[in-house]
């Protein structure tokens, strides 16, 4: 699945998604999450957007035990209907409350974030890392999974350049007046 922001630059293949044994690789970014950082403390001074994530990352924690700090760029999401399906079994109550809540309420979970969390912790899916030094040999090998860019960044002419120049699997031109 993709955002209405993500876009094809290249060709791709199912490979580039799934491992060979049907794993999905779920393309994120390693960084500190800043509502763990600070203990989940002040989740009502979070954006409801940025709420809904640490919600999720919440679910997991209180299922699993685990906080991973990962943070989830505009890229594809690889799903299967069997591993969605497992993720409702897994969270029943917590997705059919989701499903009556108003879009982004500060009780919603964002779904896409659990079910990438969900996926990692029942290691049935793989950690495809997306920035860092993982995004510099990706330029070395030849092959960019993914850049990104905010119509609001400074770095904006650069990064289109580089989007041109590089044709990556994935790109992501999100609307927003300043970058996160």
């Amino acid at each position: 699945a993709f955002n209405d922001d993500v876009m094809l630059g290249a060709p791709i293949n199912k490979a580039d998604f799934f491992t060979k044994d049907g794993k999905t690789k779920q393309w994120l970014t390693q960084k500190a999450i800043k509502p763990f950082k600070e203990g989940l403390k002040n989740l009502d001074l979070l954006s409801l957007q940025t709420r809904n994530i640490a919600n999720a990352h919440m679910a997991i924690a209180k299922k699993y035990g685990l906080l991973m700090p990962y943070g989830f760029k505009h890229c594809p999401r690889p799903y299967t209907k069997s591993s969605m399906e497992e993720l409702w079994l897994a969270f029943p109550k917590k997705i059919e409350e989701n499903l009556q809540l108003p879009f982004r309420d500060k009780k919603a979970i964002a779904t896409f974030i659990l079910y990438a969390l969900y996926m990692l912790a029942t290691q049935k899916g793989i950690k495809k890392q997306t920035n860092g030094v993982y995004s510099i040999l990706e330029r070395l090998c030849g092959r960019v999974s993914n850049i990104s860019v905010d119509l609001g960044d400074d770095r904006y002419p650069r990064k289109v350049r580089r989007i041109k120049k590089q044709h990556p699997l994935t790109f992501c031109i999100n609307d927003c007046d300043s970058p996160k």
